[in-house]
């Protein structure tokens, strides 16, 4: 079928537009508004509405605005699902990606089908805004996001037949699965292409403290079970292992005083703790990690191990001789070192968060200072926070060879 768009000219370029809609219709008539007013029509409109308590009244929704709206009524469906089954149905020959807070450009699908001629794509990548309606959604801005555009799902065309090939996306998971699947077409060997220029606003930030912490530690849980964001997930248990660490070293000098007869007095805890590290990294590269993978460790790697507890063991042994000598006398003692170290590491984060990433990301200085750069900070290390928990699970889950695939 050939759309006339507004400039007069005609392209058989046929785009099912899938909108996944989940206890959320605040913006979906704005985006229906949009799409009728695209200078390059859709072929086709699929909402998807998977919402538990019928909060979507599809008597409301303005569907007269967009030729061929399709609404479909579903069981509760993650977006990932709920995508996949507006893939099924479609039957253009692209299909189109919008989530219900995020609102496209008039010139939206025009600018992807001559990016597509350009470089004869098979998918072409949203680029996206985040906006703020109130003062918490600017400081959650300034404090993840910014001013700048960011690659992302909504606002992407892909070919049917593509998506078709990749397997759709992960259905079990709340969230992230959009990221997996934009690295597996990559890894697919597609043919892909970016918008130049912001082409979708997203209005979709919580509005206040305690949903934006719950947000953000159910996106964490639900990455941990896809393989993205590996780095982060490594960084943040490596930042657990040294906090873990570091409370061990002073366990029994700060909850139990060095008293013995105290119920919390665990002997020899840092020796029995490096001992457990020791004992997991060689059950890790021993026993789980080739098991995982179904190597069979020769000869010269189980000695290697043998010989490596054998040294460990040796080393706790011989602790007490070897680095007990600890003299407050000395040049190098630094009276509260722990203190002044953790110390610097939370100012560290503060300036980091409420100053450095919001000005690599086109935050203005004026807006952070005198004084909003704190609140930023400290807002960005609560997020930080909640997502540790997720970002640690993904971590092992990695390792163990646990996470959703398609």
């Amino acid at each position: 079928m050939a759309y006339e768009n507004i400039t007069g000219n005609t392209d058989h370029f046929t785009v099912s537009v899938i909108i996944p809609v989940h206890n959320d219709e605040t913006y979906l008539n704005s985006i229906l508004v949009s799409l009728s007013e695209q200078t390059l029509l859709p072929y086709e409109v699929i909402i998807i509405d998977s919402s538990s308590n019928n909060n979507i009244c599809v008597n409301e929704l303005n569907l007269d605005v967009v030729p061929y709206v399709h609404y479909k009524k579903v069981d509760f469906a993650y977006p990932g699902q709920a995508r996949n089954i507006g893939a099924a149905i479609a039957k253009g020959e692209w299909l189109g990606f919008i989530d219900s807070r995020t609102i496209p450009e008039r010139y939206w699908l025009e600018k992807c089908a001559s990016i597509v001629k350009e470089n004869n794509s098979d998918f072409v990548g949203g680029l996206t805004l985040f906006e703020a309606e109130n003062s918490f959604q600017e400081f959650l801005r300034a404090t993840s996001y910014g001013y700048k555009a960011y690659k992302t799902l909504p606002g992407s065309i892909v070919k049917t037949s593509c998506f078709e090939n990749t397997g759709g996306f992960i259905e079990s998971v709340r969230s992230s699965e959009d990221i997996e699947w934009i690295s597996r077409i990559k890894s697919l060997g597609y043919r892909i292409a970016y918008l130049k220029d912001p082409i979708v606003k997203y209005y979709g930030l919580p509005a206040s403290f305690l949903p934006a912490l719950k947000k953000y530690f159910r996106y964490a849980m639900s990455t941990a079970h896809t393989d993205i964001f590996i780095g982060q997930k490594w960084l943040y248990l490596s930042v657990l292992f040294v906090l873990l660490t570091i409370l061990v070293y002073k366990w029994n000098s700060i909850i139990a005083s060095w008293n013995l007869n105290e119920s919390l007095y665990i002997p020899h805890i840092t020796k029995a703790y490096f001992m457990t590290l020791i004992f997991f990294f060689i059950f890790l590269k021993g026993v789980a990690a080739p098991r995982i993978r179904g190597i069979n460790l020769g000869v010269f790697e189980k000695v290697y191990l043998i010989i490596l507890l054998c040294l460990a063991s040796g080393l706790f042994h011989r602790w007490n001789f070897i680095f007990a000598g600890f003299d407050v006398n000395s040049l190098l003692y630094i009276p509260h070192v722990t203190k002044i170290y953790i110390g610097s590491l939370f100012l560290a984060v503060i300036i980091f968060r409420g100053v450095i990433r919001p000005i690599m990301r086109d935050v203005n200085l004026r807006y952070l200072l005198p004084f909003r750069w704190i609140i930023i900070g400290l807002l960005g290390l609560c997020l930080d926070i909640v997502k540790a928990p997720g970002y640690c699970l993904g971590a092992v889950l990695e390792i163990m060879g646990k996470t959703d695939r398609k």
